[in-house]
């Protein structure tokens, strides 16, 4: 029989009486784009980089130790750097590192099967599953469950930072252990986060909304199982997931995709709509992607909307791959619309999310140069100018290629965003950077509201 394991629940304060949990996130993408110059192209001593990605504080045992964990909705584990790896012995974990020896509340789940994860870029993180009491902001469980991992390579086989990953995803996609009863028999579902707030009583819901206070610091917030209504202006518009076209989870709404129905560019006021036979496709919502990804078929959609962006078009080879613009050109005036659907195709709702070209730009950075312990990393110049890669890529035809197109982080920065793993939605809205007082619905069983936003 499948069994669950519970969690218990320590209360550092009074539970929210929204039913909700706040946290703050932060992107690691420093300096800004539209700031860099030649007298900025040192990063800050004690600042490191990824390639743009959100991150969150926690707090892990007895005593707390503080980690900073990379934000990811396309997949369901939580794992931390164990401090016996390599890597963190090198000072390299740059977000910190769990040392289970200093903690009084640690045990190891008992779990035959290991913890190993592989992320689609090739990263990758391996060790046992383990227990212990985890914080997000005022908000704690007891008896979590997670991936403690000595081998971890978040960083390609290269020089770099590491980190541990917070994934928001559902139970069924996680990376291992038993995703349902047909598989399990005498096995152990491992709850997601998400999971354990409901089951905790912190969140009516397993949701989760995403928004940005600040685009020039890079600050926001990840609201579970809320809808911060400051955070967006206009309607919020709910479409359905799609469903998996093959496999075991055939006609399961499991992953965060839905239907991407119209691809369009503005430049200079003028708009122009981009042909592709094979849309309407699915689209992965995914902070997990740093970029905007296109399947190999839309690559010609990729250059069309290359030609009409300020890029460079002479640089050395030695700066690899991919396509270059100068960090100054981020106030370019062009932009990328999305228009998706609802799943069903049925409702006729849709949602245009515009992405600008500063939102497409991360900061090329000299990352063979980052030592243990501190950060040498510089951004590449030329001409006097600090460059930056321009996240808008193909992948190539090959027999594994993923044919879905994939909405990363420029689209997070772009858009609110809020998650609904029990109604299988994702609800979009035109995002408003401020910092005004939060105006938040708690989200509980059932549709999501129909909202408009105050921001």
């Amino acid at each position: 029989m499948l069994s669950l394991m519970l969690l218990g629940i320590c209360m550092y304060s009074t539970a929210n009486a929204l039913n909700t949990v706040r946290i703050p996130t932060h992107r690691k993408r420093m300096p800004h784009e539209s700031t860099l110059t030649l007298q900025h192209e040192m990063l800050p001593r004690n600042e490191w980089v990824t390639w743009g990605a959100y991150f969150v504080s926690l707090h892990v045992g007895t005593p707390p130790q503080r980690l900073e964990l990379l934000v990811d909705t396309g997949s369901s584990d939580v794992w931390l750097p164990d401090a016996v790896s390599d890597n963190c012995r090198g000072n390299m974990c740059a977000g910190g590192s769990f040392d289970r020896s200093l903690s009084q509340t640690f045990s190891w789940m008992g779990l035959r099967q290991p913890f190993s994860i592989k992320y689609n870029d090739g990263s990758s993180a391996h060790g046992l599953y383990a227990n212990d009491t985890v914080a997000l902001g005022k908000s704690a469980l007891t008896d979590f469950n997670f991936g403690l991992c000595p081998r971890v390579d978040m960083s390609f086989g290269q020089p770099g930072p590491q980190y541990g990953v917070l994934g928001l995803g559902r139970h069924e996609v996680q990376s291992g252990v038993c995703k349902k009863d047909a598989e399990c028999k005498r096995g152990v579902i491992v709850p997601t986060l998400n999971d354990a707030l409901l089951s905790a009583g912190y969140i009516g819901s397993r949701s989760y909304s995403l928004s940005v206070d600040d685009n020039e610091s890079q600050t926001g917030h990840i609201l579970f199982g809320g809808i911060d209504r400051s955070k967006f202006s206009g309607q919020l518009i709910t479409l359905s997931t799609m469903p998996i076209q093959s496999g075991p989870w055939k006609g399961q709404r499991i992953q965060q995709e839905v239907r991407l129905t119209r691809i369009a560019s503005n430049v200079d006021g003028e708009t122009r709509y981009h042909e592709c036979p094979e849309l309407p496709s699915p689209a992965i919502i995914d902070t997990g992607v740093s970029g905007i990804k296109f399947p190999y078929y839309a690559e010609h959609i990729v250059q069309a909307l290359l030609e009409t962006m300020p890029v460079l078009r002479k640089t050395s080879a030695k700066l690899g791959r991919g396509p270059l613009a100068f960090c100054s050109n981020a106030n370019a005036n062009f932009s990328v619309i999305f228009t998706l659907a609802d799943s069903s195709g049925l409702t006729g709702r849709t949602a245009s999310i515009t992405v600008p070209f500063g939102e497409l730009l991360y900061p090329l950075y000299e990352l063979h140069k980052y030592k243990a312990g501190r950060n040498n990393s510089r951004v590449v110049m030329q001409d006097g100018k600090a460059l930056c890669r321009i996240k808008l890529y193909a992948q190539n035809a090959t027999r594994s290629a993923d044919l879905r197109f994939g909405l990363g982080l420029p689209f997070f920065q772009s858009a609110y965003v809020h998650h609904n793993l029990d109604q299988n939605t994702i609800s979009f809205a035109k995002p408003a950077y401020n910092n005004k007082p939060a105006d938040i619905v708690a989200v509980g069983p059932g549709p999501v509201p129909k909202l408009i936003g105050t921001g």
